[in-house]
């Protein structure tokens, strides 16, 4: 699930991390869409919080087939099978790893992981000097504004390594004691849980990227733990409160 900057915490705060790109970023997402704030500034990507909750999902996906558990997409997605319990009673069954941690429409599930994320840019100095001057031509970049506006165009700039900060928070809702998470394996550990998701999203960020142009190898960026303020809150809270129709 995403969630709007400024929400209150409401949960375990299982990541918290802030970086900035190492490859050239261009604005917008697989459609070209972009999301302007009140000045050209801070003109932001429409929604990176959803771009990273799906490829986030995505790796899950790809993890669990490369470990031999799924034969293809679907089989990924809801291995392996998870039964949410409120003492005797079955509130969802059959939530595969990726189900269970972003929310599944069927069997429906609200997820029990929330992405707030947003991305300012902080440079001066974009790339589009050097396209003008025939310097550095990209085809990604080309296509996708050709015919377009100077604003359109300008929105689109690849933006040099270095000159967008990303900042990211991935909470995770708060579990009530009546609540257990089982799989024919045996019970799910939480802490356990929340590393992997602090880790899909650490992951998804520096090799899948955001923004356009990112499956070419636009919109990378690095949260490294020491040099870029990464704090991993994985199993950080000890009291949890909740109710079980916070997840229906």
């Amino acid at each position: 699930m995403t969630a709007a900057i400024g929400e209150r915490p409401l949960g375990v705060v299982v990541l918290e991390a802030e970086g900035k790109n190492y490859t050239p970023l261009m604005m917008g997402d697989y459609a070209g869409s972009t999301h302007w704030e009140s000045t050209a500034s801070t003109v932001t990507l429409a929604s990176p919080s959803k771009a990273i909750v799906g490829k986030s999902r995505w790796l899950l996906r790809m993890i669990v087939a490369a470990a031999g558990h799924a034969r293809n997409h679907r089989e990924a997605e809801e291995w392996p099978g998870v039964t949410v319990r409120a003492g005797r009673r079955v509130v969802a069954g059959g939530l595969g790893l990726a189900q269970l941690a972003y929310g599944s429409t069927r069997p429906h599930w609200r997820g029990l992981y929330t992405v707030q994320a947003r991305l300012r840019v902080v440079g001066e100095d974009p790339l589009d000097h050097l396209f003008q001057q025939g310097e550095l031509r990209t085809t990604r970049y080309t296509l996708a504004t050709m015919g377009k506006g100077p604003q359109e165009r300008a929105a689109k700039t690849p933006l040099k390594p270095g000159s967008a900060r990303l900042w990211v928070r991935v909470l995770r809702r708060p579990l009530p004691g009546t609540l257990s998470l089982e799989t024919p394996c045996g019970r799910v550990d939480l802490n356990a849980l929340d590393e992997l998701v602090a880790g899909l999203t650490l992951a998804s960020l520096r090799i899948l990227g955001l923004g356009m142009g990112a499956n070419r190898g636009f919109g990378r960026f690095n949260l490294d733990t020491e040099t870029l303020n990464v704090k991993v809150k994985a199993g950080s809270s000890k009291s949890e409160e909740g109710t079980v129709l916070d997840y229906l």
